[in-house]
């Protein structure tokens, strides 16, 4: 219970770390924006009464503004002259393009026909002194995305060394943590299975393997930027396995404290094959990211994680020193679950989405259990040979006499 404490706190604390980087200048406002729905137009519009002002972070999904560019004119700094300076843009969904005075300064995420979206990377560019006027100097950031453009940050404009650390703290929160958990269950999940092999009866290493392995696979699709097929297909892929990985935790957690219940087997079997099932119906037209199917997957997943809750409540008056760490767990799955549901309704403008923290709480209080499973039996199991000793040696003490 202590260590997942210590978690909150580390991550509170990380989290006002990345917003503590020192001479930053937030230019988050007096930007102007010009929008279109239609995501092959290359150009915004000359006319300047075309463009309307706006502050970010900034959620351009109603009305669904697939192609929108911003501008603003950047406070140039003489830390900026001497060539010591970039520009945060933080998350985006999905891609930009910036310029300074017409000239690419960096892009982030792959347009048609390799399209891949990179909506989880906090952006940062360089600003070349050479592209520097005396007068005024124009940043325009053109972002892209087919189910609509979402900036999720502030910018900020600074010095280089100061702009590296906000990022690497917002990167190690959003990507490094989940990509760590991601890579351990990746090499944990082979001696996993390899012990489900050995011992086929005990069927909980089969879904514990599998949920590690599988959870392996989500954390790496969110940073990997090349999957050998298209960034569509591996977003539906994505969704399908997650509706999979909730099913295998509730198994694992039936098996684990041997609570069924015949009508929740179905009920859980039916809206993991649903969720697949909308999952890869959807197509790069469709995205599953946009329109009905990611909240038909969302729903199916919230359902089956709640029934999660009710075999744990079973559990704690079963054997509550044996579920208590993984309710803990569920507990901060639930509040990271809870915060990402805000987020994307827009109550909070938090750029961090916290399920991965949440996941990654659950499969490491899975190893604390089986740990301690395992444990028990090597006790229990030493106990039983130093009375067999016991005997023996009472039964040779015996025989000699």
């Amino acid at each position: 219970m202590r260590i997942f404490g210590w978690v909150i706190i580390a991550v509170s604390v990380l989290s006002l770390s990345a917003g503590c980087a020192g001479r930053l200048t937030d230019i988050s406002d007096g930007w102007t924006y010009y929008g279109t729905a239609h995501i092959t137009e290359e150009s915004p519009a000359a006319d300047e009464s075309a463009w309307k002002s706006v502050s970010l972070p900034q959620n351009f999904k109603n009305p669904n503004l697939k192609v929108v560019w911003i501008k603003r004119e950047l406070p140039v700094s003489d830390v900026c002259r001497r060539g010591d300076c970039s520009v945060f843009l933080g998350k985006i969904g999905d891609i930009d393009v910036t310029s300074l005075n017409g000239t690419e300064i960096g892009r982030t995420g792959r347009l048609r026909p390799d399209y891949f979206a990179s909506w989880n990377i906090d952006r940062y560019y360089w600003i070349p002194p050479s592209l520097l006027k005396d007068e005024r100097n124009v940043l325009v950031v053109k972002t892209v995305a087919p189910s609509g453009v979402v900036i999720k940050g502030r910018f900020k404009v600074g010095p280089t060394r100061d702009i590296e650390t906000h990022a690497f703290w917002k990167r190690f929160l959003a990507q490094y943590i989940p990509l760590s958990t991601g890579v351990a269950a990746l090499l944990i999940a082979p001696f996993i299975l390899a012990r489900f092999l050995a011992d086929r009866k005990n069927i909980l290493f089969l879904y514990f393997g599998l949920t590690s392995f599988i959870w392996s696979l989500l954390s790496l699709h969110f940073f990997l930027p090349d999957f050998g097929i298209s960034y569509y297909l591996a977003d539906n892929l994505y969704y399908a396995l997650l509706s999979v990985e909730v099913a295998l935790i509730f198994f694992f957690l039936q098996n684990l404290y041997g609570i069924r219940i015949r009508f929740l087997n179905s009920l859980i079997i039916v809206l993991a094959l649903v969720g697949v099932a909308v999952s890869l119906s959807s197509t790069p037209e469709q995205p599953i990211s946009a329109g009905w199917r990611s909240m038909v997957v969302g729903v199916c997943a919230l359902l089956t994680q709640i029934v999660w809750g009710t075999l744990l409540v079973g559990a704690m008056r079963k054997n509550r020193s044996e579920a208590l760490p993984v309710m803990a767990a569920y507990v901060i799955f639930m509040i990271c679950l809870f915060h990402d549901i805000l987020r994307i309704t827009n109550f909070l403008s938090d750029d961090l989405y916290w399920i991965n923290f949440g996941y990654a709480a659950m499969i490491i209080s899975f190893g604390v259990v089986m740990g301690q499973r395992i444990s028990n039996v090597a006790r229990q199991l030493r106990v039983s040979m130093d009375t067999v000793e016991t005997k023996n040696a009472s039964l040779y003490s015996l025989m000699g006499k």
